[in-house]
């Protein structure tokens, strides 16, 4: 019932370190149980493994929703993930604005690669709607669940 504890188990089952065989689905169900127990990390690869149904069904809608949990919580990769749904369409509706958004609060986060993306969207926004989502960025402040934000995957 210790959902870090759980997320470390998803991911040896996913295939870390190859300390076991790898097992997809169990991966999932294990990290599935650490995103539902509030390991902002695991959201971010529950979300993943959504998006590229690893173990599962693909399901980009609902990897959306575990992408923006993450992201709300400080995940750069979730960030990341969230404007590049944003910016394709995929599992939400196609919005240049949003994408932009948290394109910016990834790149203001370290993301590599983040800057130069959310320059080039920027680009094609109206000054008003940058403004407005530069100032959404610069304001943005990660949930705090007293769980910890370590490293995961990004969405391609």
């Amino acid at each position: 019932g210790y959902a870090p504890a759980q997320y470390t188990l998803g991911t040896i089952y996913a295939g870390k370190d190859n300390l076991i065989e790898v097992d997809k689905t169990e991966a999932r169900a294990w990290i599935k149980r650490a995103a539902e127990g509030g390991v902002p990390d695991a959201m971010n690869q529950y979300g993943f493994m959504f998006y590229n149904g690893e173990g599962g069904t693909q399901d980009r809608p609902t990897a959306a929703l575990w992408f923006r949990k993450a992201a709300e919580r400080g995940v750069v990769d979730g960030q990341f993930n969230l404007a590049q749904l944003y910016q394709t369409g995929k599992g939400v509706p196609l919005n240049p604005s949003e994408a932009y958004k948290w394109m910016k609060i990834a790149a203001n986060n370290g993301a590599d690669g983040a800057k130069a993306y959310a320059a080039d969207r920027g680009s094609q926004l109206s000054d008003e709607q940058r403004a407005r989502d530069d100032d959404a960025a610069a304001r943005f402040t990660p949930i705090s669940d007293g769980a910890a934000v370590a490293g995961s995957e990004s969405a391609g």
